[in-house]
């Protein structure tokens, strides 16, 4: 999914995206796929239980 994401853009979206992430250490980073992992748990969550 991941590999099918970055296939997608153009080399101008990949050096975008990676700008946004210029200046962060290894740890805000890591805190930062933390953060989004809960936050995709969490929003799945609250899809199983809307679709209830």
């Amino acid at each position: 999914e991941c590999f099918e994401y970055w296939d997608k853009r153009t080399p101008e979206n990949t050096r975008s995206i990676v700008s946004l992430f210029q200046g962060l250490e290894d740890v805000d980073i890591k805190n930062l796929f933390e953060i989004m992992g809960k936050l995709e748990r969490t929003s799945s969550e609250l899809y199983k239980e809307a679709k209830k």
